[in-house]
């Protein structure tokens, strides 16, 4: 079984409750947006496979934000399941699609308290990001901030990569940091297709 070492065990506070006002997320009674890293921190774990497994490759990262304190209990006690992207082959390409799938089909038990979640790859000098997604309608409210700057926290000798960036991952990385090399599935970098790029400019 994969047990997980919860950020909890490794700062001193307390895990704020996430809530949910007409799309406003709430840490306690204070909007999500407004809280900063370390307030935030408990509610984030991450997992690193550092020597690979029959479940997850070597040097897989994931993040998972989640909104009560008890979610990793419960996955290491077996009463939860965790919540993982969606995997894309060759047979179901064109209808599978990971980020969003993630919520609208996962059957795993406890993924309502998880609201957000990232899959990476840590090579020896890049932080790779394959994919990251905010549950409806947690979007909007810093989630994916949140997730990245505490990868970079975890891992600050790599440089921040993302992988073949979605449209809106693209807004993402243009908000967050218009400096951030992308790349595509192998390896080439790329850059923000000039369309989006001028409708972002708009």
């Amino acid at each position: 079984m994969i047990r997980l070492n919860q950020i909890l065990l490794e700062v001193l506070n307390e895990m704020p409750l996430i809530t949910l006002q007409n799309k406003t997320a709430y840490a306690d009674d204070k909007p999500l947006k407004a809280m900063d890293l370390e307030t935030i921190g408990p509610n984030m774990t991450v997992y690193h496979e550092e020597k690979g497994n029959f479940f997850i490759a070597k040097n897989k990262v994931y993040l998972w934000f989640t909104s009560t304190e008890d979610w990793v209990d419960k996955v290491n006690a077996g009463e939860y399941d965790l919540v993982m992207f969606p995997i894309k082959t060759l047979s179901n390409a064109f209808t599978v699609s990971p980020i969003t799938d993630v919520w609208r089909r996962s059957k795993a038990r406890g993924k309502k308290e998880v609201l957000g979640m990232i899959e990476a790859y840590l090579d020896d000098k890049e932080l790779i990001i394959q994919m990251m997604s905010v549950r409806n309608p947690y979007r909007k409210n810093r989630i994916n901030s949140f997730m990245i700057d505490q990868l970079k926290q975890k891992f600050p000798s790599h440089e921040l990569v993302f992988e073949d960036p979605t449209d809106d991952g693209w807004k993402f990385i243009a908000n967050y940091d218009p400096n951030a090399r992308a790349i595509d599935p192998y390896g080439n970098e790329v850059s923000m297709p000039d369309k989006l790029r001028r409708k972002i400019a708009k």
